[in-house]
């Protein structure tokens, strides 16, 4: 629970019926996992059709770490950024309307709950303040704290400390004020 899992494809499932090699059709492949993370249920789904059958064997292959973390990804982004432990650095926000138990909406008015706004985000985004989910990306440290440490402000600058606001900004050109990068993830 503390990596990120692949399932495997149900076409990799190995089915014998009464003994021999079979099939069954509309299969899928499905996870769950506990809330601390700890354990967790695979369940095969599939339709048997034809004559009756007394026993089935189902061999569903191992849970696999993703390629998201395979060293065989050596040269992608992704894999950097999780060898390199850069999530270590990467905060999140969500407004308050798409959290757990929320409404599934936000307002761009700024009633509650408001969707959150980023300032200095390039112009392909038209709109600033129907922001339902980022990342933000801290950059090297510019008040001279080293790192680890248990203070935000070690970490992100400005409005980015300041999550209750609903308001952030990403870094617009170089600056030594503020480093934070923003990656909107909706809208």
């Amino acid at each position: 629970g503390m990596s990120f899992a692949k399932l495997p494809a149900a076409s990799l499932v190995t089915v014998q019926v009464n003994g021999a090699p079979g099939s069954l059709s509309s299969t899928a492949v499905t996870g769950t996992m506990s809330g601390a993370g700890t354990s967790g249920t695979v369940t095969y789904t599939g339709t048997h059709t034809g004559a009756p059958s007394i026993w089935f064997w189902i061999g569903i292959p191992d849970i696999t770490t993703s390629a998201l973390t395979s060293s065989s990804e050596g040269a992608s982004a992704a894999y950097w950024f999780i060898a390199n432990e850069w999530y270590r650095q990467t905060f999140y926000m969500v407004s308050t309307g798409y959290l757990p138990g929320g409404s599934g909406n936000c307002n761009t008015s700024g009633t509650p709950p408001s969707c959150l706004t980023v300032n200095n985000l390039p112009p392909f985004y038209a709109v600033a303040n129907d922001k339902r989910a980022i990342l933000l990306l801290a950059g090297r440290t510019l008040n001279g704290t080293g790192r680890p440490s248990s203070s935000l402000v070690d970490y992100l600058e400005g409005n980015n400390t300041t999550a209750t606001d609903a308001l952030f900004e990403h870094r617009a050109g170089v600056s030594t004020s503020i480093n934070d990068r923003v990656v909107v993830l909706a809208p």
